[in-house]
């Protein structure tokens, strides 16, 4: 995470309050920034990179950011051979003949002979492989790719051990454990499962070019392990020599079914999550919600910070649904949570989020979310800001949002965004949804105070800071070097003001006050929350759709901007501060 990239962020006080002037200027290679007295943006997150997804027909949205017939998602949407040597059958893919060069795998957790980098060995089911579904099944090892052949695995597919180069494809997995982690043996040994499906321990050298690369593809199944994952990958591994140039994990070709398990668990991991980066998800037929209600589940998941470098994180050209939420008291659907890593790329994805949320952003520095279709929005499209850990509260976290189709319904919000800095939404398709869009927004862009972790709250204007008795700012909604923060609620109204953090300790934060407006106090009614600014160009509004915008703050003006250009006249409800440029958009 280039969470220490902001470190050292000062910004004078009045001069980033009152005079912050964005301007569009010209960057090295000819790329427009957004640039001002305190901060540069860079228009498209991830623009440096010299490669993109080309779009193939069929799943997700062409190149336009149009829908296809979707025919190409899921198990069945092509040869489960594709990426397998070319082969167009089982025979083939044996060398000519069965069993040729594979091997049979004949019962449970049998030892699989590893390959090598250039040459792995193959291995595929005569038969369905039923070892217990609690049990572990099949045991991952090194440059082995195994071909389920149309069965069925009832167990674990699993290693703790981090194979390199391993390939599972062509059947279903299936398993019942109902909490995680659980326990289950393998070859008399203890061992701990977090999915059905799950590598573990990712780690070591990596060698480019195909032979290391895990492939994960036309797999069916759905989270018997309700209460955790389906699939699983953790572990880092460090980029190569010369950076990363292929995604380490390549999952495509799946469909993934969420199981209806009501408010019973806190969170559900409906498809696949992976810390392990760069990632790749394509070609996957999502659904949550279809066969019954889903407590806070998530399809598509990139966690932690990873170390991709300028590779980003690919999510493309699949089909993802988040049927109605209805749970009381429990938390709606997630089809792409992008969560702590530094660069990551959504795009040409058809998604039906309704009620729930279609891609949500939470510590994604240099995030493009681009060309993706979401329908029937009555929830909200984009979801970012709330950092978590690995950004700041207030804190500058490129995202480029931008030639995306928002089908908004009744109450429907396209970008709902809070207490950070940095989104760009521009060019983006704002339509009225056939059955009305009546108080839909285009943007939410808000904050809401939180309490300190603890009181009283001790503010020096000698050194400079603020203290908190125990807790630490460093975790939860953390603040970070670089955050730009609206403290509220002290006796002095002098400290009632938004201010740049210089240094983030556990309970003290270094304040930057060039004007000396801080006076020493303690306070048991302070609050705080981070500076939240967007900006929103180059908007197309559909028929029959009233272009408003909601901007709140609760502590102190101006803590929630929006600056616009080229989007109509729009209609604010709220106190924060809407900004139209005077210039031309960028």
């Amino acid at each position: 995470m280039k969470r220490s990239t902001l470190a050292g962020f000062v910004v004078c006080f009045f001069a980033f309050v009152f005079s912050l002037q964005i301007h569009a200027q010209v960057g090295a290679g000819g790329q427009k920034v957004l640039a001002g007295s305190a901060l540069a943006i860079s228009r498209l997150a991830v623009s440096s990179v010299s490669f993109a997804i080309t779009p193939p027909t069929g799943c997700g949205t062409d190149s336009s950011g149009t829908p296809t017939s979707n025919l190409t998602c899921g198990v069945n949407g092509s040869s489960p051979y594709t990426g397998e040597g070319g082969a167009t059958s089982l025979t083939t893919w044996c060398g000519g003949s069965v069993p040729g060069e594979c091997h049979p795998i004949t019962g449970c957790e049998e030892e699989l002979t590893a390959g090598t980098w250039e040459s792995h060995t193959k291995y595929y089911l005569s038969a369905d492989l039923n070892c217990g579904a609690a049990s572990g099944a099949i045991i991952l090892t090194p440059y082995t790719d195994i071909n389920l052949n149309g069965h069925v695995v009832t167990g674990l597919v699993y290693s703790n051990a981090g194979p390199r180069g391993w390939h599972l494809f062509g059947g279903e997995v299936n398993c019942t454990l109902t909490h995680y982690p659980t326990a289950f043996l393998i070859h008399g040994v203890t061992h701990y499962a977090y999915a059905c499906l799950q590598g573990s321990n990712n780690h070591g050298v990596y060698r480019l070019g195909g032979g290391d690369q895990i492939k994960l593809h036309h797999i069916y199944g759905h989270n018997g392990m309700a209460c955790a994952k389906y699939v699983q990958f953790d572990g880092i591994i460090p980029a190569p020599i010369g950076g990363w140039t292929e995604p380490a994990i390549d999952v495509y070709n799946m469909t993934f079914q969420s199981v209806p398990v009501g408010t019973t668990c806190n969170r559900e991991y409906a498809g696949v999550y992976s810390e392990t980066q760069p990632v790749e998800y394509h070609h996957i037929r999502g659904d949550i919600g279809a066969t019954g209600q889903a407590n806070a589940a998530q399809l598509l998941v990139i966690y932690g910070p990873g170390t991709n470098g300028t590779y980003p994180n690919y999510v493309h050209n699949n089909y993802l649904t988040c049927e109605r939420f209805t749970l009381s008291g429990g938390d709606d659907c997630r089809a792409i949570l992008i969560d702590g890593p530094s660069r990551s790329h959504v795009q040409y994805n058809d998604i039906w989020p309704t009620n729930n949320r279609g891609t949500r952003l939470r510590d994604a520095f240099d995030a493009e979310v681009d060309h993706n279709y979401y329908h029937q929005v009555s929830g909200s499209a984009v979801h970012s800001g709330d950092n978590d850990r690995y950004s700041g509260q207030g804190q500058v976290v490129k995202q480029s949002v931008h030639h995306n189709t928002f089908d908004l319904a009744s109450s429907g919000v396209a970008i709902l965004y809070r207490s950070q800095q940095g989104l760009v939404s521009e060019s983006n398709r704002f339509l009225c949804a056939s059955g009305g869009c009546y108080g839909s927004k285009l943007m939410r862009v808000e904050t809401w105070a939180r309490a300190f972790n603890s009181y009283p709250v001790s503010v020096s204007s000698t050194a400079h800071s603020l203290t908190q008795p125990s807790g630490s700012f460093l975790s939860g909604s953390a603040i970070k070097p670089g955050s730009i923060v609206s403290f509220g609620g002290f006796t002095n109204t002098r400290n009632n003001n938004i201010f740049p953090i210089s240094v983030a300790m556990p309970t003290t934060l270094g304040i930057s006050d060039p004007t000396n407006l801080l006076l020493s106090e303690n306070s048991t009614t302070a609050h705080f929350v981070g500076m939240t600014r967007a900006y929103l160009y180059n908007s197309t509004i559909g028929p029959g759709l009233t272009p408003t915008v909601l901007l709140h703050y609760d502590l102190l003006k101006p803590s929630v901007i929006l600056t616009y250009c080229n989007s109509g006249a729009l209609s604010k409800i709220g106190n924060g501060q809407l900004t139209q440029r005077t210039d031309s958009c960028p």
